[in-house]
């Protein structure tokens, strides 16, 4: 199972009750949507005719609930009693919505958390090579930013997954039931923005795993320069350093951009193309209610206008959704590159425990490569306990290899380093290292 779909098993069955109580509670938050735009038809009833008669179904229970408890005798009693319910039902909601964000925001913290530490526990029994082939600004890019990235792509994809569609299919199955026939024309619209969206987050996924990588490189040279900044001093190498930074950091800023664009195009297009269904709504509709025999009353129109408006914002925000989740698989890739990193110095199956050094170190036949690069080639020497030995030779000639082979941050091409005679490979690791 590859870690993408690892880490988004982990999110749904650790945190499923949660996520339950976040969809229970969006779900209600859609529902008292629905009964704030139903106040809309008995409201335009009581401004055009003087009365709340020949209401929908919904509208005339929600009056005859109101009327058990408040006077509907007097227009401008009734119009108070309509606005200030409509009021109080849409603050409830609001609170009902901020609610599930509540939730939300532990899952969201609590598994960026668990991430964070995945990550580091792998970065830390990974061996020294890893990091010798791997530029270490790609891997610090990968422990911060792409876990908090992953936040507000992922995590955030997952919730609106969860709820927009069924918010959706709410509102769409409350238009069926205000008018059917108008409800298929509308259905019409809908396909044409998913699959201009879907274009654009498949653009979004490809320039954000250019950008993650650009800015790895820019980290890896802000990091090495630190690291060497005595010696690009002393050689005046300031402006070979300042140049090769200036070359990534243009890259990594026109890749970003081109990010920024596409999402900053997701969402006003969404709008266009919602503002364009309406107003085909409109006309369609518009033509309906003139139709002497429809049972679309102008008051109901308008009530229907003002939800399919609605169903506008969750078709958007899934489509936002989906744009950022592809956008997010880019940096979940990067992150299985490290999480899914073979750990090369194995523990042997029977470990050999150690405590002491008794007699000597021997490197024996000793052969050692860099990928294809050969640094060692049949190295033979032994020290001796209490011995003190130089190495001595140019730079790239072997000598941190030869320490790194000791302590076994990398094992041999070939040949074996003993201790006591003991190939080093049968010790505990930790022990040994110890």
């Amino acid at each position: 199972m590859s870690f993408k779909k690892r880490f988004l098993t982990y999110i749904l069955r650790h945190y499923s009750g949660r996520l339950f109580l976040v969809f229970l509670l969006n779900l209600l938050s859609v529902i008292m949507t629905i009964f704030v735009f139903v106040m809309i038809e008995p409201f335009c009833r009581l401004l055009f005719f003087g009365d709340v008669q020949q209401l929908s179904p919904v509208s005339s229970f929600a009056v005859s609930f109101l009327s058990s408890y408040f006077s509907f005798e007097t227009i401008g009693n009734s119009i108070v009693v309509l606005i200030v319910f409509t009021i109080v039902l849409y603050f409830t909601k609001t609170l009902i919505a901020y609610a599930a964000q509540w939730v939300m925001a532990h899952i969201r913290s609590d598994a960026i958390y668990s991430l964070r530490n995945s990550l580091f526990n792998k970065i830390l029994t990974l061996p020294i090579g890893y990091f010798t082939a791997k530029r270490r600004g790609d891997v610090v890019s990968c422990a911060v930013n792409d876990t908090q990235e992953i936040e507000f792509t992922i995590l955030n994809s997952i919730r609106q997954f969860m709820t927009e569609p069924i918010a959706a299919l709410i509102y769409l199955a409350f238009l069926f039931y205000l008018s059917p026939k108008l409800t298929v024309y509308s259905l019409l619209l809908l396909p044409i923005t998913f699959l201009i969206i879907g274009r654009l987050a498949s653009s979004l996924r490809r320039s954000a795993r250019v950008s993650k990588q650009r800015l790895g490189l820019l980290l890896s040279h802000v990091e090495e320069t630190l690291g060497g900044l005595r010696v690009i001093k002393s050689f005046n190498a300031q402006a070979d350093s300042e140049r090769i930074f200036r070359d990534l950091n243009a890259s990594f800023t026109e890749t970003q951009t081109g990010i920024y664009r596409r999402l900053e195009l997701s969402s006003p297009l969404s709008e266009f193309l919602g503002v364009t269904a309406v107003m085909i709504v409109l006309i369609i509709g518009g033509i309906i209610v003139l139709d002497a025999d429809s049972s679309l009353s102008p008051a109901l129109f308008i009530t229907y206008i003002a939800l399919f408006s609605q169903i506008i914002t969750p078709v958007k925000n899934f489509s936002t959704a989906f744009s950022n989740y592809r956008r997010g698989q880019a940096v979940l890739e990067r992150i299985d590159t490290i999480l899914s990193a073979d750990e090369v110095i194995l523990q042997p199956e029977n470990p050999i425990s150690v405590f002491e050094f008794n007699d000597n170190v021997t490197f024996s036949h000793i052969s050692f490569s860099y990928d294809a690069a050969p640094v060692l080639s049949d190295i033979n020497f032994t020290i001796r306990k209490g011995e003190t030995v130089a190495l001595v030779g140019q730079s790239g000639s072997g000598k941190t290899t030869i320490s790194d082979l000791l302590e076994r941050f990398y094992d041999p091409n070939s040949g074996s380093v003993l201790l006591d005679g003991v190939d080093i490979r049968n010790f505990d690791i930790a022990n040994y290292r110890s």
